[in-house]
Order: structure tokens, then C-alpha cells, then sequence
């Protein structure tokens, strides 16, 4: 079949087509995340919940950090340096866990700390050397629980969406084990009073 090209030409074809349902997986992250960012900080919580206690945090410097600020303090009575997450706002410098409380040099809040748990940071939200104000009683097992089980609903619930709303999932007949008292009974003629072998 003749394409009226020219022997040995190299062409480029390009095609693009739109599939709506891939959007489902990226909308369904995003709808998650905060679902997941709680789980993992009340699994923080419930983990290392028996060694964080109240501890005096004191202020000493605001550091911008090249737009992830933080404030580098001190626990009262010692001098090891702690950090803060930081926030900017309006020309404010603030505890990004308590934007209600602005950084002041020497300023003292109390904070919950761990020294068992990590100093991590879960999707922006800190698990460990958190201001008392801002979360003023730890999460625990009840929580963890909760969360998980949103986690796992919001799960099935986007599994449900990506398959236009039906149940694809068929669930297999039961077939009795070649080990049960019924599969013997079948096989060698004993056991059951009322089963008759044909």
C-alpha cells in the first residue's frame, strides 16, 4: 500500500489521549494524606507514649533557613540545642505547632518530649517536642485505632471508585479441606451417620 512517503524518510508521530479514571489514584493520595499524616503521629504517640513527659523549652534564636524556618532553644537546665519548627507569617516569627505563640528570645513554653522517640516530622506535622497548648493530651492506642481504621475505609472506598462502584472482587465457593471431618467422611464411607456414600 503505497503511504507517499519517500524510501529511508523518518517520521515522528506523537498521539496523547485523555483517561479519566487516572485521576482517581492522585485525588485519592491527596484525600488520604491527612488520614495518613494522623495514623502515623498517633503511632508515634502510642509507641513511645510511655517515655514523653512535660519539659520547659526555652527560646533563644529564630533561624529563617532558607523558607524552613525553625527556632533553636534549650531545655531549662541544660544547654543542648533543640529545635522548633518555625513558621513565617506576615513578617511575624511563630511555633508553627501553636501559630499563636510568637518567637521572643528567652521566651519559656512547655513542651512534650521524648528522648526515646524521633525527632520526625510526618507530612508537616512534628511528633516529638510539641508545645503542651497545642496538643494538650497525647494521642494513644484509641487513637491509633481510630485513624487506622479511616485509613483502611478511605482505602476500600477509593478501590470501590476505581472500579466504577462495583464490587469486582467475586468471593470463591467454599470447598471443604481434604483434611475435615467431612472430606474423611466422604472418602472413606465413615463418620457421619446420615451421609450416604452412592
Amino acid at each position: 500500500m503505497p503511504t507517499g512517503r519517500k524510501p529511508g524518510a523518518v517520521t515522528v508521530q506523537t498521539s496523547f489521549r485523555f483517561a479519566p479514571h487516572v485521576l482517581v489514584f492522585p485525588l485519592v493520595i491527596l484525600i488520604t494524606l491527612p488520614v495518613l499524616r494522623e495514623l502515623l503521629v498517633s503511632w508515634n504517640y502510642w509507641w513511645y507514649g510511655p517515655s514523653y513527659r512535660q519539659v520547659t523549652y526555652v527560646m533563644d534564636e529564630f533561624r529563617p533557613n532558607g523558607g524552613s524556618p525553625y527556632i533553636a532553644g534549650h531545655f531549662e537546665g541544660e544547654t543542648d540545642q533543640y529545635n522548633l519548627v518555625g513558621l513565617e507569617r506576615a513578617g511575624r516569627q511563630l511555633v508553627k505547632a501553636l501559630p499563636s505563640l510568637a518567637f521572643s528570645p528567652g521566651a519559656t513554653v512547655p513542651v512534650w518530649y521524648s528522648p526515646a522517640a524521633p525527632m520526625t516530622v510526618y507530612f508537616g506535622e512534628e511528633a516529638n517536642l510539641i508545645p503542651v497548648a497545642a496538643r494538650p493530651a497525647l494521642p494513644g492506642a484509641g487513637t491509633f485505632a481510630t485513624y487506622l481504621a479511616a485509613r483502611q475505609a478511605s482505602l476500600d472506598q477509593s478501590a470501590d471508585e476505581r472500579h466504577g462502584g462495583r464490587n469486582v472482587e467475586k468471593a470463591a465457593p467454599l470447598r471443604p479441606s481434604p483434611f475435615s471431618d467431612s472430606a474423611r467422611a466422604l472418602r472413606t464411607g465413615t463418620g457421619h451417620r446420615n451421609l450416604r456414600i452412592l
